[in-house]
């Protein structure tokens, strides 16, 4: 490691062998020149100031997320941080994954919970398989965006983001209306 850069980590070994000193050693090194590095050092941590509720992927959903999103960052510009990567996201990333060999095309399916058959122990089968609920829970989508910003601006920002969620959930639904 040099000026606070780390390697490129080409192989498993080599990430593996990666240890907290080095890490802090890697941001202590660029908390000048790296806001995410300076943020961590000082213990200056972005507050979550709102989340909205899950919601669908429909059209209103959309709108509502996309104005909130849009004047949160015209208000908050470089200060607040808005993360939508919980959109479209299944609530269980691993289920229904499948995996294709190239050379004997087959399908390998990965599940991140296995159970064991008590009554055969060399049977073991996704819990999701087993269990309805989980299974149409896993099927779901998360749509879930969080909205953060400095610790000072935390109550202000979680006020105006509500009022602006319930405003603009308000109009959509009467355009809503008018279009039924």
């Amino acid at each position: 490691m040099s000026d606070g850069v780390l390697p490129a980590l080409l192989r498993l070994e080599e990430y593996l062998a990666l240890d907290d000193n080095l890490i802090l050693q890697a941001i202590k090194e660029t908390r000048e020149c790296n806001e995410w590095a300076r943020r961590i050092y000082e213990r200056d941590h972005l507050s979550e100031a709102f989340v909205t509720s899950p919601h669908h992927l429909g059209l209103s959903s959309y709108l509502v997320v996309s104005k909130l999103k849009q004047e949160f960052e015209d208000r908050y510009g470089k200060d607040g941080y808005v993360d939508d990567k919980a959109r479209k996201l299944p609530a269980n990333p691993m289920f229904g994954l499948e995996k294709r060999e190239e050379e004997d095309a087959q399908e390998t399916r990965y599940a991140t919970i296995t159970v064991q058959d008590k009554h055969d122990p060399n049977c073991c089968e996704s819990v999701f398989d087993l269990s309805l609920p989980l299974r149409l829970l896993s099927q779901a989508n998360l749509n879930i965006v969080r909205f953060y910003v400095p610790r000072q601006l935390k109550e202000e920002a979680s006020r105006w983001c509500r009022k602006r969620w319930e405003q603009i959930q308000t109009k959509v639904k009467t355009i809503e209306k008018r279009w039924i």
